[in-house]
């Protein structure tokens, strides 16, 4: 998904400051196959790190999506989902914008 690809491509300005990426990766990677809930369920987790998720853009791209198309959520809509992800585009892209422009001052 775009969200996912503009994570990732937010860890890339970060080269102007380490020297190696992959640890931030592999992070990124780990917090997508369990806040999406591609092994388990984001409903069966505790509710401390349910509220921790919502505070990610990750369960917006799978999770709730397939929830509400199964039909097995009431808690959010299309239109809310939908929002939420611009809101994470928008974010993710104005990250990347800043990190980008002072990894420049500092490589210049």
């Amino acid at each position: 998904t775009e969200i996912y690809t503009l994570s990732l491509h937010d860890a890339l300005p970060i080269s102007f400051w380490l020297t190696n990426l992959d640890g931030l990766l592999e992070m990124l990677d780990v917090l997508f196959i369990a806040f999406a809930g591609l092994i388990i369920p984001i409903n069966l987790f505790p509710w401390w790190l349910v509220s921790a998720a919502h505070f990610t853009p990750y369960p917006y791209m799978l999770y709730y999506p397939i929830s509400v198309l199964l039909g097995v959520s009431n808690q959010i809509t299309y239109i809310e989902i939908i929002g939420i992800q611009l809101m994470w585009i928008g974010v993710f892209s104005a990250l990347y914008v800043m990190m980008w422009s002072r990894g420049l001052k500092k490589f210049s």
